[in-house]
């Protein structure tokens, strides 16, 4: 059963994104073929998948904590402590502040995603989405830059082809944190699965 963070996230945060899609549709087309023009909007699609996915992230460290703190109160004052100075609540879901975040709860977040089947690139994408994201958001040419380098299979553009591909990497990376928090929260207590 997954967490309340990913249902929401498979439900109400991906509508969201479904919505701006079905807008940039309307205001570009369904045709094949290259549309000019559109780098501004496709960077606002970057911008709302990283800032949906961070509501995710939220919500299952929330999930977590709260989860922690009905069983028992050692594990409530490691989950009081796990909420002190969340670096979600301040900046961006990349994967070293989703790695700090977790590791308050004694999950090595990226080791234990980077041992699925292309959770590697997952968390890469991830992190070229963030970059591309703070570009378009700051106006910092340097984000585009660094979202754009290195190899082409990984690269963040303002293009929908890009965007499409890295919500999809997003999307799974959702499912693969909410199972690997599920079983390191059900080994660091001894009991059955939390959600």
């Amino acid at each position: 059963m997954p967490s309340q963070a990913l249902i929401d996230w498979q439900g109400r945060l991906c509508g969201r994104l479904d919505e701006l899609e079905a807008i940039h549709q309307s205001a570009t087309g369904a045709g094949r073929g290259r549309r000019w023009g559109t780098a501004q909007l496709n960077g606002q699609l970057f911008v709302a998948l990283i800032g949906q996915f961070q509501e995710f992230a939220r919500g299952l460290h929330d999930e977590s904590l709260d989860w922690l703190r009905t069983q028992g109160p050692l594990a409530s004052v490691l989950a009081d402590n796990a909420a002190v100075d969340r670096q979600l609540d301040k900046g961006n879901p990349h994967p070293g502040s989703l790695g700090n975040d977790f590791a308050k709860i004694g999950l090595r977040l990226s080791e234990e995603i980077n041992k699925r089947r292309w959770g590697k690139r997952r968390l890469h994408r991830l992190d070229r989405a963030v970059k591309l994201r703070n570009g378009v958001a700051h106006g910092d040419e340097s984000g585009f830059v660094k979202a754009a380098a290195g190899p082409v299979a990984d690269r963040a553009l303002p293009t929908l082809a890009s965007y499409r591909t890295h919500r999809a990497a997003v999307d799974h990376l959702a499912g693969d944190m909410d199972e690997v928090v599920a079983a390191h929260l059900s080994a660091l207590i001894g009991t059955g699965l939390p959600w």
